[in-house]
């Protein structure tokens, strides 16, 4: 993770909040491809970055050749480079296209979005960050998505890619930021 940390002092970043989320049981909504969620986001682009806070509830996240991995409230998942991937209720739960339910564009403010079959509600910010051309072979040499989980003063990240998941070691205490943030994100 030090060549994480490396491009993350040198990279500037810029983004937004696509939209925050409900959705309630039995929900899966499939990303676009990555092009086409740039071109449709932000055409100049060169290098997108998602992530998806999981502010309340619980998910799995499917990526292809990956492993699946289990949100719970908390957690943000990061794509580094844009990787379509599916999120869901549980494994029975069918995907819809995220672009039947949300169509990506200028918003005064992100749009609140409601969807799935009336259980269990899941609560998601979901965004993305566009880093700067020059340092997307850079980016090309980390991990498909990064998961952070943050508890109280404890937070833990998961690197995964179609190795596998590998954990790093977080200071103690490095938790704090993330937690508070999510405690304080309105219902």
């Amino acid at each position: 993770m030090d060549v994480l940390s490396d491009v993350l002092r040198v990279v500037r970043l810029s983004g937004s909040v696509f939209f925050t989320a409900d959705f309630s049981s039995p929900w899966s909504v499939e990303s676009p491809i990555p092009e086409m969620l740039a071109s449709a986001v932000m055409p100049e682009a060169e290098c997108i970055v998602l992530f998806h806070i999981l502010v309340d509830g619980e998910c799995e996240v499917l990526c292809e050749h990956h492993p699946t991995m289990t949100m719970e409230s908390g957690d943000v998942v990061v794509f580094l480079r844009g990787d379509q991937h599916t999120m869901r209720s549980h494994v029975s739960a069918t995907a819809t296209p995220l672009t039947s339910i949300f169509s990506p564009g200028r918003y005064d403010e992100p749009p609140q979005l409601s969807y799935g079959g009336g259980g269990k509600t899941s609560r998601f910010v979901c965004g993305y960050l566009n880093c700067d051309q020059r340092f997307a072979p850079l980016v090309d040499g980390l991990p498909t998505m990064l998961l952070v989980r943050a508890r109280d003063d404890y937070t833990a990240i998961e690197a995964v890619d179609t190795g596998g998941i590998r954990p790093t070691d977080v200071p103690h205490g490095s938790g704090t930021w993330l937690g508070t943030t999510l405690k304080f994100t309105p219902n």
